[in-house]
């Protein structure tokens, strides 16, 4: 949680440094644009209108030097101060020529320079000027018009009457003024210029000033939010200029502060809660593997540190629940801690890891003998008897234990050895203390590849079934067989049932075994059947997974109409300790089997802990008295009293009673002489794969195997006879 924290308060800072910076620059950025886009716009407004400003000032130039001409030409009395007054007009700095044409004669009257007086008008103006002035005169009326080259702007006014009637004066004229635009316009460009320059200084300066503004008012107080979030997410910046102003940004920036230390002291208390247990106030797994891979640096530093790691399983914590309660289970795991915390030294490390299992890291282990000794002492106080609500529970545990370095460095790999060690413990028995040994190592990768090559097994037609027949002691000679599962790997040749059973339970696949063989044994009765033997029941054994299935009994009802069995010629056997797991769900997946006509037969009945109350809910068809019993059959004493009870129990609930694993002709004579209904064995037949045992079915082997076998005296005879009278039963 902490971790988890730290990234986002990380990436919230990444973030408002990127946010910070690109926001800033943005800003001003942009600012400057507009300001370049402003001015620039300001100044070519400012150039057209000063263009413009200039040629009006031109044309008004012109237009009043041509007027100052008419007034002249108008008030002189004689053409002599015409001549001076045209003559100065022409020493003006920016006049180049001045002239008054006589529209009339076509020539100049008056001019300036001087050489001009007298000249053709067409001489001296260009093709173009001279159709202007020809289009003025020939409208008749007062015109004016200005004509700009280069550098120069001809101006051309005509004028109709002057002194009209009067001898000597100009009765129509056509005034010419050519000004140069430079000399005329360098004052006001001049001045036009600089003008421009001060206004867009001045927007510069005015946009400066805005940048200022929006970097002191925005920009500034952002930054210190940025600060802010950086503080809480590297610690290293100061807050004072943010949290000194009084104004909005200053208030939130107060207002964030709180919420990140609010929002730190929540992340401080989720994280105690995600690394701790609820129930026990222990460490959890998360915290254990946290603490494990510190006290092992810590170790790996000190260099001659060793570690232990325990790992500890209760005994009977489902049993605890099954009878008191999931509350007095809760009870019952606080004890334990309580118990675990008496035994911890300073630097060990306790916690729960999920259910019933607890881990001890013992701290600077000086010795083995030191961490058995203290392990010991650990499981004998959990083995003591406790008080659960009135009611007294011995609990009991199992530990297993790894060591650092010898066994390992990494915490992975500590815990998987302490969790072997510990699987060890359990196997072997109540209140069990184990080490790790390599060898476990080995048997776990040896348990991993069996379940490997069992997933396929079925599809390489790797398994078999093979049948061992029953015998009927009273006088039916063969009685049914039971289907024994069978596993020739194609490397590791035959693997027995105990080998690859348990693998298949704990991995979940013995479901699809187990309707494998149903499916397997199914087939093999309709096809005996099919080749006209006598049809007999068959057996198959079920594990408690299967029992605890509610899909069993509708698979095998679909089985055996697949392939045409009766259900009398199928049998279920179950183990004595399955049926007490989850008693209610198991009896009524029996009885459902049973309803259908399907035997049930509990095998190695003795050597679990049924009740006879359950017991006879239970639809039981056979009980199998279970091959330790028969063993011990032939000694004298009270080695027949387990089998002698068994029979006398199956007979007072009228059921069937099968010995199992009768390998001497005394043992079959003592089961006879016991009233024992059923036996199989080495000594009647081994287990035959399915052709042999469709031959055997077929050609009778079955009853001269029996006959020869049987004694010819006593108990026995009797069945010796039945058989004889039955010999053609199979």
């Amino acid at each position: 949680m902490t971790l988890l924290a730290d990234d986002h308060l990380t990436r919230a800072g990444r973030a408002a440094r990127s946010f910070g910076m690109s926001l800033r620059w943005r800003i001003l950025g942009h600012l400057a644009f507009l300001g370049v886009v402003m001015t620039a716009a300001f100044l070519t407004v400012t150039a057209m209108r000063l263009s413009q400003h200039n040629e009006q000032q031109l044309i008004d130039r012109a237009a009043g030097l041509a007027s100052s001409l008419v007034y002249a030409a108008e008030a002189a009395e004689g053409s002599e101060p015409l001549t001076r007054f045209i003559t100065a007009l022409g020493s003006e700095p920016d006049v180049l020529r001045a002239a008054i044409i006589e529209p009339e004669k076509g020539s100049i009257a008056f001019g300036a320079p001087a050489n001009l007086t007298g000249r053709a008008a067409e001489s001296v103006l260009s093709q173009k000027e001279w159709q202007q002035a020809a289009a003025l005169i020939a409208a008749g009326n007062p015109g004016s018009t200005l004509l700009r080259s280069d550098d120069t702007a001809l101006y051309l006014a005509y004028r109709p009457l002057l002194h009209e009637g009067e001898a000597g004066t100009l009765t129509a004229a056509l005034i010419a003024v050519e000004l140069s635009e430079s000399t005329f316009l360098a004052g006001f460009s001049n001045a036009g210029w600089s003008f421009m320059l001060l206004l867009g200084a001045g927007l510069l300066a005015f946009m400066a000033a805005l940048g200022f503004l929006i970097y002191d008012l925005v920009l500034k107080p952002l930054k210190g939010l940025q600060q802010l979030v950086l503080r809480n997410a590297e610690g290293d910046e100061s807050l004072d200029g943010v949290l000194a102003r009084s104004n909005e940004f200053s208030g939130l920036a107060r207002s964030m502060s709180e919420a990140f230390e609010r929002a730190e002291a929540t992340s401080r208390r989720l994280t105690q809660m995600a690394m701790t247990d609820s129930l026990t106030g222990l460490g959890n797994r998360a915290a254990f593997i946290d603490a494990l891979h510190q006290e092992i640096a810590r170790a790996s530093m000190a260099g001659d540190t060793r570690l232990a790691l325990m790992l500890v399983d209760l005994d009977n914590f489902k049993a605890v629940n099954d009878l008191f309660g999931h509350d007095a289970g809760d009870i019952l795991l606080r004890q334990v801690a309580a118990v675990l915390r008496e035994h911890a030294r300073p630097g060990d490390v306790l916690a729960r890891l999920g259910a019933d299992e607890f881990a001890f890291i013992l701290s600077d282990a000086a010795s083995l003998e030191d961490v058995q000794s203290r392990a010991r002492k650990i499981l004998d106080a959990l083995n003591r008897p406790l008080q659960i609500e009135g009611s007294v529970v011995r609990g009991g545990a199992g530990a297993g234990l790894t060591l650092f370095p010898q066994d390992g460095r990494e915490a992975e790999v500590l815990l998987k050895n302490a969790d072997l060690a510990l699987q060890m413990a359990k196997s072997e028995g109540h209140n069990n203390l184990q080490f790790f040994r390599h060898e476990l190592k080995l048997r776990a990768l040896e348990r991993n590849a069996i379940e490997r090559d069992l997933m396929r097994a079925i599809e390489n037609h790797e398994l078999e079934l093979h049948f061992q027949p029953k015998i009927d002691l009273r006088g039916r000679m063969l009685a049914g067989s039971e289907a024994l599962l069978r596993w020739r790997h194609p490397e590791r040749g035959y693997v027995p049932p105990w080998a690859f059973i348990p693998v298949a339970e704990e991995s979940g696949f013995i479901a699809q075994l187990t309707q494998w063989v149903i499916d397997e044994a199914c087939r093999h009765v309709r096809h005996w059947q099919d080749e006209g033997a006598a049809p007999v029941p068959v057996a198959v054994n079920v594990s408690a997974i299967d029992l605890l299935n509610g899909d069993l009994s509708d698979f095998i009802a679909g089985t055996l109409a697949k392939h045409g069995v009766l259900p009398k010629y199928l049998e279920i056997e179950v183990t004595e300790s399955m049926v007490m797991h989850d008693v209610e769900t198991v009896i009524g997946t029996l009885r459902r089997l049973r309803s259908m006509g399907i035997g049930i037969s509990i095998d190695d009945f003795g050597t679990g802990y049924s009740s006879l109350a359950y017991l006879k809910r239970f639809p039981v068809k056979c009980l199998k008295i279970d091959r330790s019993f028969v063993d011990d059959i032939e000694k004298s004493g009270d080695g027949a009293a387990i089998p002698k009870l068994i029979i006398d129990l199956g007979r007072s609930l009228g059921v069937k009673v099968v010995a199992e694993g009768v390998e001497t002709l005394s043992q079959a004579e003592r089961l006879i002489d016991l009233g024992c209904d059923e036996a199989q064995g080495f000594y009647f037949a081994r287990p035959m794969p399915a052709d042999a045992f469709g031959d055997y079915l077929a050609n009778g082997k079955g009853q001269g195997e029996i006959e020869t076998r049987l004694p010819q005296t006593g108990a026995a005879d009797h069945v010796r006879r039945a058989l004889k009278e039955n010999t053609g039963a199979a």
